[in-house]
């Protein structure tokens, strides 16, 4: 399998065993992102968004903002958001 494939298997089972939830489409996209990493589905219960918090973080990004982190899995992520928000 190619990695696409594998990471497309990997959110087809988080969604399976979510189950329904009350997150939006976008918001939901960061909370299976953060199951991915984790492997840990009590994230479905603590994670809370602030209305504007997608659209300030998009907007803060294609302004340019620093965005501080200490892994590179995430600044590999941060990229290829930038790419995607930018384009």
């Amino acid at each position: 399998m190619t990695p696409n494939e594998i990471e497309a298997q990997s959110f087809s089972i988080i969604d399976n065993e979510a189950g329904p939830h009350a997150f939006s489409s976008d918001e939901w996209q960061i909370v299976r992102r953060i199951i991915h990493t984790s492997a840990d589905f009590d994230y479905m219960k603590t994670v809370r968004f602030h209305p504007d918090a997608i659209s300030k973080g998009v907007q803060a990004i294609r302004e340019g903002k620093s965005i501080i982190t200490d892994t590179t899995m995430a600044r590999s992520g941060i990229n290829a958001l930038v790419k995607l928000a930018t384009a």
